[in-house]
């Protein structure tokens, strides 16, 4: 057998027809400290549980900052940043806010989707530990008309007919990071071990939701350069959408030299029924006060639309045909490191 020495510290092996390439770096990656979420206010799935509990018993209450909500950095169309207060927390939480479409328009377009977004986030809990998740926790919810007005300073617009709520999506808003000045650097990538460690995680995750939004604006990075993790914190346009965006240096394709064994050996354990659940990745259902709140997603009501409206209840998810999409792109993934096209590490 021979073995082709790649430079820059890795060495590509060719082993057995099944084998795959792999890329042994000189230091094995070691990215996680005694603190495995210092970008997260709180670790995801303790905010998602939390919000989720205070969102369907009808708790928690948004403020914003300096008495009004505060628009995003440009390029986020239509969001606002604001800090919101949730029982068991103990702590303010910023969140990025963004409201959902009318109902006359389907709750959502090309560059605002409740749908994509909650599905962006869940999907990487198939093939990534929580302290890698490289899209923030995003969550749909209904805020009373009231506090959307007295809380958060912006107009109280409901979107559901004969509902008193405003409907959007909030996703979590990551502290210490900064928009990177390059996001791929080859040589850096061949290494730093940590930084092929995280950079694999986002082209991974970007590749099968199909992330077609890559400008600057949509990828922040850890200030902690030793910990160099990335995420993507925009995921609308994602699953297909049509039109993206095709000036910018988009991450639907495999743009790095190669990728975590760990996470394609998982994504192997993956079946076609494991997808499944993003189906319905929301639910919420109208109470006696007119207010939509969350309850534990039933039965997918319609495979062939992202958001299924009903009199007193709404439904986010993915399609049949997207589904049928990000199994393709696994499965071609996988296919593509067997092959030896992609090495692995």
């Amino acid at each position: 057998m021979m073995c082709s020495v790649i430079l820059l510290s890795a060495c590509g092996i060719i082993s057995g027809p099944q084998d795959h390439r792999q890329i042994e770096f000189t230091e094995k990656p070691s990215p996680h400290g005694e603190n495995k979420f210092p970008n997260w206010p709180e670790p995801p799935l303790v905010i998602e549980k939390t919000v989720s509990k205070a969102i369907t018993a009808g708790q928690g209450s948004g403020k914003a900052i300096d008495h009004k909500a505060h628009q995003t950095a440009a390029g986020v169309s239509g969001a606002d940043k604001v800090l919101v207060t949730f029982p068991g927390l103990h702590k303010e939480i910023k969140f990025k806010w963004k409201a959902a479409l009318s109902e006359s328009d389907g709750l959502e377009n090309y560059d605002n989707s409740i749908a994509r977004n909650l599905a962006a986030y869940q999907i990487q809990k198939l093939f990534l530990d929580p302290e890698d998740y490289v899209i923030p926790t995003s969550m749909a919810f209904c805020i009373p008309s009231q506090h959307y007005s007295q809380f958060l300073g912006l107009k109280a617009t409901p979107q559901l007919a004969g509902s008193d709520c405003v409907l959007g999506n909030a996703s979590v808003w990551m502290l210490d990071v900064q928009l990177p000045e390059v996001v791929f650097e080859e040589q850096h990538f061949l290494t730093d071990p940590n930084y092929a460690y995280f950079l694999s995680n986002l082209n991974i995750v970007a590749y099968l939701v199909e992330h077609r939004d890559g400008r600057s604006g949509n990828i922040l990075a850890s200030k902690d350069h030793s910990r160099p993790q990335l995420f993507f914190i925009d995921n609308d346009t994602t699953f297909g959408t049509n039109p993206y965006n095709p000036f910018a240096r988009n991450w639907n394709i495999i743009r790095v030299p190669a990728l975590r064994k760990e996470t394609i050996d998982r994504l192997r354990q993956v079946k076609r029924k494991d997808l499944d659940f993003l189906g319905v990745v929301a639910q919420l259902d109208k109470g006696s006060d007119n207010v939509f709140r969350n309850v534990v997603p039933g039965k997918n009501r319609g495979a062939k639309k992202p958001v299924r409206i009903s009199k007193n209840s709404v439904q986010f998810g993915l399609t049949k045909e997207q589904l049928s999409d990000v199994w393709m792109r696994l499965k071609q993934l996988i296919k593509k490191v067997d092959s030896g096209e992609i090495p692995v590490f």
